[in-house]
């Protein structure tokens, strides 16, 4: 740690502070803020341990700017800029609170995006313009036709379309359609304060716990039902989802040999309250019956093995002593006391 300043009662007071790779608050001065878990850090003054006055953000200790300007209470707050990763200038204009208020955004090539005003940080007024100049869209009180766009940056800027269509209080809100980057359309229909609400989504691809995973899917107000495969092409559910979140309502579980392993209810993903079947690879019924809070809790559970099968109850998520034995042919042999370890508390 470097400090160059003045203290007072033995504190560090006001001065530049210079410390890597931890972070220091500093309570009165110019200092710096390198933050380990990204590539930005910031450079500029501070009050009472928050960054008030002017300062600036960078992408990276050996990168460009990010952003340079005012700041209030930590917010950016007042005039300030925002640059690309090669330092062009990204926007420039005024912020409130932590939001854009009023300004420019431009193309990374400098060509002007939009001009207008901004209510917290949302486009609300103003005009956006095509790479070339050409006015595309204008906006009034967050309402109007607007196009959207993301970049990607390879050592040099890929700009795309991501969204065309109505908004109204600065969402998407009417007719639109939203893009990949490679320009295919994954959704063509009707949206509802923001959200996809009625129509159709192309095979479209998102990055999960599994890896990348594709999904094909349709909206009925707001509802989506569609299906999700694995990278290799292979489906591994099919059912409903709830605005998006995974695997919310009545579905189906496949395995990776496009076998079903579970059909029934889901919350958030996991096998949830209601009525549900578990099948084993061989496609045969494992259990049958009720969930509770992700738990088997009432039903039957079957267990294959030397050609018999082999029936136990659960009851309030215990498995019973008793058990039925069938033959091949699924036919009730005899009934007894079980002998062995079968009465146990259900995971």
């Amino acid at each position: 740690m470097k400090f160059e300043g003045e203290y007072l009662n033995g504190k560090k007071w006001n001065g530049i502070v210079t410390l890597y790779p931890e972070q220091y608050e500093l309570k009165n001065g110019k200092g710096y803020i390198i933050d380990m878990n990204s590539e930005c850090f910031y450079e500029g003054e501070f009050v009472n341990g928050e960054k008030n006055g002017k300062g600036k953000e960078y992408y990276g200790k050996l990168s460009g700017i990010s952003y340079e300007g005012e700041y209030l209470n930590n917010k950016r707050h007042g005039k300030g800029k925002e640059y690309y990763k090669d330092n062009n200038l990204r926007f420039e204009g005024s912020y409130k609170c932590g939001f854009k208020s009023e300004g420019k955004e431009y193309y990374p090539n400098g060509k002007l995006l939009f001009k207008g005003k901004y209510k917290s940080g949302v486009k609300w007024n103003g005009e956006g313009y095509d790479e070339k100049g050409n006015n595309i869209y204008k906006i009034n009180n967050g309402r109007g036709f607007i196009k959207e766009y993301k970049y990607k940056y390879y050592g040099y800027y890929y700009l795309y379309l991501v969204f065309e269509g109505q908004y109204l209080n600065g969402e998407k809100h009417g007719k639109g359609k939203e893009y990949d980057e490679r320009g295919e359309i994954v959704f063509e229909g009707e949206y509802y304060e923001g959200k996809r609400w009625n129509g159709k989504g192309n095979v479209e691809e998102k990055e999960n716990r599994q890896g990348m995973t594709k999904f094909e899917s349709e909206y009925i107000n707001g509802k989506r039902k569609g299906k999700e495969y694995s990278d290799k092409g292979e489906i591994i559910f099919e059912g409903e989802y709830y605005f998006d979140q995974r695997w919310n309502g009545k579905g189906k579980e496949y395995n990776d040999k496009k076998e079903v392993i579970f059909e029934g209810k889901y919350y958030k993903g996991q096998r949830w309250n209601g009525e549900g079947k578990e099948y084993n690879y061989n496609e045969e019924i494992i259990f049958e019956g009720e969930y509770l809070n992700g738990k088997k809790w009432s039903g039957k559970i079957y267990d294959y093995k030397d050609k018999k099968i082999f029936e136990n109850e659960v009851l309030n998520g215990i498995k019973s002593e008793n058990f039925i034995e069938y033959d091949n042919d699924n036919m009730e042999k005899n009934k007894r006391i079980s002998l062995d370890e079968n009465y146990e508390q259900i995971k």
